[in-house]
């Protein structure tokens, strides 16, 4: 048995945000964080719940004048809670190296505003009554000089969908992730693993035994996969209620 699996179940503890949601991560960068995001906000807008999106920080975003191109990760994510708000407060901070959000921002002579990290999520609040959070990259990426993803998860309290792409290395690469999000600080709950396919269908090696040997390995978690391109998850899941 894996030493997560066996860990005491930990108590509530409070929490800063007001309303119920999802924080979505991933076990690392370009692995569909957003594209699981987005599949989830669309499956709650139809169901007339009032979403809102939240990603602390994007990189690799260049916008044209004061309009941000329609592919970059605020108004993907802004288009799928139903266009409510604005991308600048679904994203209020990107830059335009695709690096991480430090070394993105000291490319252009800036830091990052921290506070901001937490406020950006708790602006949510007031104006929606779900808040989806996307991380940036990896876990353990860094946000800021003196924050990583887990610390913003951490704070926010918020149950976790972890994405992994399927391919060779995703069945270890889970667990790792797994594992940290129970032992970091006061630990993570988790909502449900998704494996993500994010080459099209024959891009990968044979991969095809990744999703029952997750299932065997998290007994516990609900794991769901999500084809190329695909907007419906495989097994279908209540998102509302996984996010309680």
């Amino acid at each position: 048995m894996l030493y997560w699996t066996g860990l005491p179940a930990r108590q509530p503890r409070p929490r800063p945000l007001a309303l119920p949601g999802l924080f979505v991560a991933g076990t690392d960068t370009e692995v569909g964080k957003t594209q699981v995001t987005c599949c989830i906000a669309r499956w709650l807008v139809r169901r007339g719940v009032e979403v809102g999106a939240y990603k602390p920080v994007a990189t690799g975003t260049v916008p044209a004048g004061d309009t941000l191109p329609p592919q970059s990760d605020p108004v993907r994510l802004w288009e799928a809670i139903g266009r409510r708000a604005t991308p600048q407060r679904v994203v209020p901070q990107w830059f335009a190296l695709p690096a991480a959000p430090p070394l993105a921002a000291a490319a252009e002579g800036r830091l990052i505003d921290e506070p901001l990290l937490l406020q950006g999520a708790l602006w949510w609040e007031r104006h929606c009554r779900f808040l989806l959070v996307e991380g940036v990259g990896g876990w353990f990426s860094p946000l800021s000089q003196q924050m990583c993803v887990a610390d913003l998860a951490v704070l926010l309290g918020l149950p976790v969908v972890l994405v992994v792409p399927d391919r060779l290395g995703a069945v270890s690469q889970t667990l790792c992730a797994l594992h940290a999000m129970a032992t970091y600080g006061p630990g993570c709950p988790v909502a449900a693993v998704v494996l993500n396919q994010v080459q099209p269908p024959g891009a990968e090696a044979d991969v095809a035994g990744n999703y029952e040997q997750l299932r065997a390995w998290c007994p516990r978690v609900p794991v769901l996969r999500l084809a190329h391109a695909a907007e419906a998850f495989s097994p279908e899941v209540d998102w509302l209620g996984l996010g309680q």
